[in-house]
């Protein structure tokens, strides 16, 4: 494995969080409590559609709508909405994604081949997805 762009994946310089939540016990709502308590001093964006903001953070409805950059981008949405966010991430010029999302299954036709057609060609690392230990 190369080590191209892990330095986005463990020292990036900002993060978005696309899934991010207000509901108590949601993986998103998790990521975001453990950045701010571990002291994250970068930018973070917080992306979710159906808030505009989360624990009195701005929040916008798309990766395109942040007013930055993001390094790093976390995603923990629904199995079915991953790729389009991928394509997000690629279109904003992020250089990682760390997908929590578990059930994109295996091998061809899978939503996880397609995450992985979207994001090589552009040099997207992706850490995922199912990367959430109980």
């Amino acid at each position: 494995m190369s080590t191209y762009a892990l330095d986005a994946v463990f020292r990036p310089r900002s993060i978005a969080v696309v899934g991010a939540s207000p509901r108590e016990r949601s993986v998103g709502r998790a990521v975001v409590r453990n950045l701010r308590e571990a002291g994250f001093a970068g930018q973070v964006g917080l992306v979710n559609p159906k808030h505009r903001q989360i624990d009195g953070v701005a929040a916008v409805a798309r990766l395109t709508d942040l007013p930055f950059k993001p390094e790093l981008v976390v995603v923990s949405t629904p199995a079915d909405t991953v790729a389009r966010v991928i394509g997000e991430a690629v279109a904003v010029g992020a250089r990682a994604a760390v997908v929590i999302t578990a059930g994109l299954g295996h091998g061809p036709g899978s939503l996880l081949e397609k995450l992985r057609d979207i994001a090589r060609p552009h040099g997207l690392r992706i850490v995922g997805p199912n990367c959430l230990w109980a």
